[in-house]
C-alpha cells in the first residue's frame, strides 16, 4: 500500500493536474466572451464600461471563482475540499450551449441592430461605387466642356474666315469643328452618361449637354460642312469691293444660306427648348451657342426672303435709281428726323453712282402735297404740322411707306426725275459705318469717324455754323455725304459679317429704312422688318409713340426717351389692357441755351417756352385695339373721338419739357380679342438712344 506521503502527492498532482485544466479550459472560455462580449459592444456597447473592459474583466480573480464555487458546490458528490470545481468535457460542452443561447437571445432581442449593420455594409459599398463613378464621369464631362471651349473658338474662327473670304480656311475649320463635335459625341454615347441621367441634381443638365451635343453636331453636318463645300472658291471678301457689289458672288451666297436655312431654324429651334442650365459650367457654352445660333438663323431667313428680289434691286436688270434721304434726329419726326438732306444715287449690276446731299426744304401750296383726308386730318388738322406745304414736314406721317411715297412726289417735282424707291438713313448708322471703314476729314480739318459723327451732324454743326453756309442744315448735308461717300469708297476694306450686322441692327432700330416701289420688292423689304410700316396685325399688337419737333428747332439732341409697361390686367373678353408709361427727360441747362445757343438750334420764340423742347406727339393703338386714360398734359382741346389712322385708334397731343426736366406720361392700351402675343412698343428712335 502507498504510505501517506506518497497518497498525499498523488493527491496534490492530481489536484494540481484538474486546476491546470481548468485554467485552460476557463482561459479559453474567457477568450470566446470577450470576443463575444467586444461584438455586442459594436452592436449596442451596453456590456462594456467606460474603460472598455468588459463587466467580467473588472472582477478580481477571487471575485471569479467565488462565483464558480457558489454555482457548482450546490451539486452533489462534489469534494468539499475542491476550490475548482470538476467540470467534464459534457459539463462544458453544456455551459458552451448555454451561453451560446444567451448570446444568441441578445441578439434576437435588438434586430435594429443587424439592419443598421446591413444598412453600413450597403452604403459602405454605394460610397465606394459612387466614388469611381464620379471620378469616372468627371473626366467624361471634362473632356466634353474642353471640346465645347474648342467648338466656340472653331465656330468663331469659321465667321472670321467667311467674312474675311478665306475659304480655304473656312473648309479646313468646318473639318476641325467636324471633328470636336464627333468627339464630344463619342463622349456623351458612353455608359456612364445614361447612368448620369438617372443622379439626383445632375440629370437635368446632363440631359441638357447630351441634347446641346446632338444639336452641335446636326449642325456641323446639315450647315457648317454644306456651306463651306459650296462656298470653297467663292471670294465672300469679293461680295463687296470699292463702290461695288457682286452680283454674282452675291447670289451664290444668297443660294447656299437659303439651302440651309431649314436646318438652322430646326436647331434654333431645338436649342431655345432647353432653356437654361443649372451649373455655369453648361450654362455658358449653352448661352453662347443659343445667341450664335440664333443670330445665324436670322440672317438666313433674311437672305432667304430677299434673295430673290434683291439682285434686280442692285440693278442686274438694268440701272435703279434710288432717293436717298438723310434724316436728322435732332429735328424729331414720326419716322426718324426731319429730311434735311437728300441725294440720287445710281446702281447697276452693283456699281454705285452718288450724286451730292443737298439740303430739302422745297414749300409747296396749300395742300399740294397728296397727303390722304385721313392723313391731313391727324397730322395736319389735329397735329398742327405743315406736312401738306412743307418738305420737310411730309414724314410727320407715321407710316415710312406712306413718308417715301410723299417724298417721291417732292423730289420728283423739284428734279424732274423719277426714282425706283426711297433709302432714310440717320447720322447714327453713318456712325457705326464709319466705325467699319475708319475716320473721313472735313474740308476744314475736322475729322468724322465713329466716335463722333452723330453728334458733330446733329449738334455740332448747329452749335457753330461755318461763316460759309447759311445755316446748320448745309453743314449736316455737307458732313452726311462726306460720310456716305467714304463708305461707299471703302466697302472693300470691311468684313461682310460686319456690314451686313451692322446694317441689320440699324434695321432693327429704324436707323436705316427702305421703300420700294415694285410691290413684290417692297413685300421683300417687309419681310426682313425694315419697312417702316405701321404694324396692322392685331394679333401680334404693337404700340407705337411717334415724336414731332414743334418748334422749329434742334434741341432734340437733347432728348432721353423710353417707354415701358407698368402694368397688366386680363379682361373678361379675352382682351388685355396694359398700362404704359412715357419717360421724357431734357438734358439741356437753361443757361447754356440762353447764352451760346443760335437761334436755328432753339428753334421759334426760345423765350416764350423757357428754352424747352415742345413735342407733338401721336399714340397709334395696335390693330383692333383702343387707347384709353391718357394722361392729362398731352389730351388737346380738340375732338378726338372715334380718331383713326391707317385703321388703328390714335391720340394726339402736346408735350413741353424746360431744360433739366424729366417727366412722365401714361396711357392705356387695349388689345383686341384672343391677341395671342404680349403688347410690344414702339417709339421714334431719339438721338440718345
Amino acid at each position: 500500500m502507498p504510505s501517506r506521503k506518497d497518497s498525499g502527492k498523488h493527491f496534490r498532482d492530481a489536484k494540481a493536474h484538474k486546476q491546470a485544466r481548468h485554467s485552460s479550459r476557463q482561459e479559453q472560455r474567457q477568450k470566446r466572451n470577450s470576443k463575444r462580449q467586444q461584438q455586442q459592444y459594436a452592436d449596442d456597447g451596453e456590456d462594456f464600461d467606460d474603460s472598455g473592459k468588459t463587466k467580467d474583466e473588472n472582477l478580481d480573480g477571487l471575485d471569479v471563482m467565488a462565483s464558480y464555487v457558489d454555482s457548482e458546490s450546490a451539486h452533489e458528490g462534489d469534494d468539499p475540499y475542491d476550490l475548482m470545481p470538476d467540470l467534464s468535457m459534457d459539463a462544458y460542452e453544456q455551459t458552451e450551449k448555454d451561453e451560446e443561447r444567451a448570446w444568441e437571445h441578445k441578439r434576437q432581442n435588438h434586430p435594429h441592430h443587424r439592419v443598421r449593420n446591413t444598412f453600413l455594409v450597403i452604403f459602405i459599398v454605394f460610397v465606394v461605387v459612387l466614388g469611381g463613378f464620379t471620378a469616372v464621369f468627371y473626366v467624361s464631362a471634362r473632356n466634353v466642356y474642353n471640346s465645347s471651349l474648342n467648338a466656340v473658338s472653331l465656330s468663331k474662327d469659321i465667321a472670321t474666315s467667311f467674312g474675311e473670304g478665306n475659304t480655304k480656311n473656312i473648309v479646313s475649320d468646318a473639318q476641325s469643328f467636324s471633328r470636336c463635335l464627333q468627339s464630344m459625341k463619342d463622349e456623351t454615347d458612353k455608359p456612364i452618361w445614361k447612368i448620369a441621367q438617372h443622379v439626383p441634381f445632375i440629370s437635368g443638365d446632363v440631359q441638357k449637354a447630351i441634347d446641346l451635343v446632338d444639336i452641335g453636331q446636326q449642325v456641323s453636318v446639315n450647315v457648317v460642312t454644306p456651306v463651306a463645300q459650296d462656298m470653297d472658291g467663292v471670294s465672300v471678301q469679293s461680295i463687296l469691293s470699292n463702290q461695288k457689289i457682286d452680283l454674282d458672288s452675291l447670289n451664290q451666297l444668297c443660294k447656299v444660306f437659303s439651302d440651309v436655312q431649314p436646318a438652322i431654324g430646326d436647331a434654333d429651334q431645338q436649342i431655345n427648348a432647353l432653356g437654361d442650365a443649372q451649373f455655369e459650367y453648361l450654362n455658358d457654352p449653352l448661352q453662347a451657342s443659343k445667341a450664335r445660333l440664333n443670330e445665324l438663323n436670322t440672317a438666313a431667313v433674311n437672305l432667304s426672303n430677299i434673295a430673290p428680289q434683291l439682285p434686280a434691286m442692285l440693278g442686274s436688270e438694268g440701272t435703279r435709281t434710288y432717293l436717298v434721304v438723310a434724316q436728322n434726329n435732332a429735328q424729331l419726326r414720326s419716322t426718324g428726323g426731319s429730311p434735311a438732306a437728300q441725294m440720287l444715287i445710281s446702281i447697276n449690276q452693283g456699281k454705285f453712282t452718288l450724286s451730292t446731299f443737298k439740303i430739302a426744304d422745297e414749300d409747296y401750296r396749300e395742300g399740294q402735297i397728296p397727303l390722304t383726308d385721313e392723313e391731313r386730318q391727324i397730322v395736319v388738322d389735329l397735329m398742327g404740322t405743315d406736312a401738306d406745304t412743307e418738305q420737310q414736314d411730309v414724314n410727320v406721317v407715321p407710316s415710312f411707306p406712306r413718308a417715301a411715297q410723299l417724298l417721291e412726289w417732292c423730289s420728283e417735282k423739284n428734279t424732274g426725275e423719277s426714282v425706283d424707291g426711297v433709302i432714310a438713313i440717320d447720322p447714327i448708322f453713318l456712325q457705326d459705318l464709319l466705325d467699319l471703314i475708319g475716320g473721313v476729314r472735313a474740308s476744314n480739318g475736322t475729322q468724322i469717324d465713329g466716335e463722333n459723327a452723330a453728334q458733330l451732324m446733329m449738334n455740332g454743326v448747329y452749335l457753330n455754323q461755318s461763316s460759309e453756309s447759311k445755316h446748320g442744315n448745309s453743314d449736316f448735308a455737307q458732313l452726311a455725304g462726306l460720310s456716305l461717300s467714304s463708305v461707299v469708297n471703302n466697302m472693300g476694306r470691311v468684313s461682310i459679317t460686319d456690314f451686313v450686322r451692322c446694317v441689320w441692327d440699324a434695321t432693327q432700330t429704324n436707323h436705316f429704312t427702305i421703300y420700294m416701289d415694285k410691290e413684290d420688292e417692297e413685300a421683300a423689304i417687309e419681310r426682313i422688318n425694315a419697312a417702316g410700316e405701321v404694324n396692322q396685325d392685331g394679333t401680334q399688337p404693337v404700340a407705337a409713340l411717334y415724336l414731332n419737333d414743334a418748334c422749329d428747332s434742334k434741341l432734340d439732341w437733347y432728348l432721353k426717351a423710353q417707354q415701358r409697361i407698368t402694368g397688366v390686367q386680363y379682361n373678361d373678353d379675352s382682351s388685355v389692357t396694359y398700362t404704359v408709361d412715357a419717360t421724357l427727360e431734357n438734358t439741356a441747362t437753361a443757361t447754356a441755351m440762353q447764352n451760346n445757343a443760335p437761334e436755328e438750334l432753339v428753334g421759334d420764340n426760345p423765350e416764350g417756352r423757357n428754352y424747352g423742347i415742345v413735342l407733338s406727339c401721336l399714340i397709334m393703338a395696335p390693330t383692333g385695339g383702343s387707347i384709353s386714360d391718357v394722361d392729362a398734359r398731352l389730351t388737346t382741346d380738340k375732338d378726338q373721338s372715334n380718331v383713326s389712322l391707317y385703321g388703328n385708334n390714335v391720340v394726339t397731343g402736346s408735350l413741353e419739357i424746360d431744360p433739366g426736366e424729366t417727366i412722365d406720361v401714361s396711357y392705356k392700351i387695349t388689345t383686341q380679342r384672343g391677341a395671342t402675343a404680349p403688347l410690344q412698343l414702339y417709339m421714334t428712335p431719339v438721338a440718345q438712344s
